[in-house]
C-alpha cells in the first residue's frame, strides 16, 4: 500500500462549446512533496512549456492522468499514475516534479 502526502494546486479553465455556451472546469494537480523524482513510464506526449500550460495540456488530453515536469520546461503527459498499483516507481532525477492530475473532483459549473 502506498501512502502519500500531497500538495494540491487548483486551476480553473473557461470552456466554450460549439453552441456558444460556457462552463468552468476545475482541475487539481497534486505534487508529491519529494523533489527531484519522476514516474518511470513512457510519456504519451512531450512538450516544452510552463508548468501551468503543462497541466492545461493534460486537461485537454483524455488519456492524461499525471505529469512529469522538469525545471527546464519539459512537460511529459502520462497515461497512468503512481498509486495505480505497485508496478510504478518514482525514481530520483534532478529537476523533476511528478504530479497526479484529478479532473473529476469538482463538477463543471455552468456560467
Amino acid at each position: 500500500m502506498k501512502i502519500l502526502f500531497l500538495f494540491t494546486a487548483g486551476l480553473m479553465f473557461l470552456c466554450t462549446s460549439t453552441d456558444g455556451s460556457a462552463s468552468m472546469r476545475y482541475v487539481n494537480a497534486r505534487a508529491v512533496p519529494s523533489t527531484d523524482h519522476y514516474l518511470d513510464v513512457v510519456p504519451i506526449e512531450e512538450a516544452l512549456t510552463s508548468s501551468v500550460m503543462c497541466v492545461k495540456l493534460c486537461a485537454t488530453d483524455v488519456r492524461c492522468l499525471s505529469i512529469n515536469y522538469h525545471k527546464n520546461k519539459t512537460c511529459q503527459l502520462l497515461d497512468t499514475f503512481y498509486c495505480k498499483d505497485d508496478t510504478y516507481v518514482l525514481k530520483p532525477k534532478s529537476g523533476f516534479k511528478y504530479m497526479d492530475v484529478d479532473f473529476n473532483r469538482s463538477p463543471d459549473v455552468s456560467i
